[in-house]
């Protein structure tokens, strides 16, 4: 499953809700306190009797307030000076690396190099993210880019999870 995040600049990025994870996760630990996503659908839940539990990991399109962005950068932002410059991969896992996938490739080019550093590490295509490896070791080395384009992306304001 990945997570489509889309702003109101129709900026677009995708992560395998792995990567996904350990980003709000590394935020956290960082000092970020989520405040919770809002439901644009909000009429629907409750018409349905079933109220919002604010969650960041479905994708229904909930809104992550620019609030709530700009905060999450901060403590991402504390937390890059800490990742390391080296990367760690291990196998196995149940996500491969065609599962990672960005919108418009072309204007995230340099995540290609990224990519490429997981299947090199990984002797082949058969390469896969473990959900296991702490923010520090699935974001270090040239994977701190994904870091670096999230800051970047919410320092943009408010966006959907789809």
């Amino acid at each position: 499953m990945t997570m489509d995040l889309i702003n109101l600049s129709n900026d677009q990025l995708n992560f395998p809700i792995v990567i996904w994870s350990k980003l709000l996760f590394l935020a956290q630990l960082y000092g970020w306190e989520p405040i919770g996503t809002v439901d644009i659908q909000e009429p629907l839940s409750i018409a349905e009797g079933k109220p919002w539990d604010g969650n960041y990991h479905t994708n229904g399109g909930q809104l992550v307030t620019p609030e709530d962005a700009d905060a999450c950068a901060d403590a991402l932002e504390k937390a890059f000076i800490d990742l390391p410059d080296y990367i760690i991969l291990e196998k196995p896992s149940n996500i491969k690396l065609e599962d990672v996938r960005l919108k418009d490739l072309n204007s995230h080019s340099h995540l290609q190099g990224v990519i490429s550093a997981f299947i090199e590490a990984g002797h082949g295509e058969a390469t896969t993210i473990n959900p296991h490896l702490t923010p520090f070791e699935m974001f270090g080395g040239r994977s701190k880019v994904i870091v670096q384009d999230f800051i970047a992306f919410c320092r943009k304001g408010g966006f959907e999870i789809w």
